[in-house]
């Protein structure tokens, strides 16, 4: 089980204008990087640091603008 990679809504059920999602484990790089614009994944950011990204589909279009900020373990709330 610690090698797992979640996501997960860490945002209260409801309306808002934020909604943050949390992804976890030993993969999260890699998957937060298959969904944004290739070149501005996980790997070009600075650890606690926010940046300004695109999500995109499968086919590369644009979904909706991100924010994203990456906390390296063991220095995170989850080690």
């Amino acid at each position: 089980m610690d090698e797992d990679t979640i996501a997960a809504i860490a945002t209260p059920f409801g309306q808002g204008a934020i909604g943050v999602l949390r992804v976890s484990g030993a993969r999260a790089k890699e998957v937060t990087a298959s969904v944004l614009r290739r070149g501005e994944g996980p790997e070009t950011m600075v650890a606690r640091s926010g940046y300004l990204r695109e999500v995109i589909d499968g086919e590369g279009d644009r979904v909706d603008e991100v924010l994203v900020t990456c906390f390296e373990g063991p220095a995170s709330y989850t080690g």
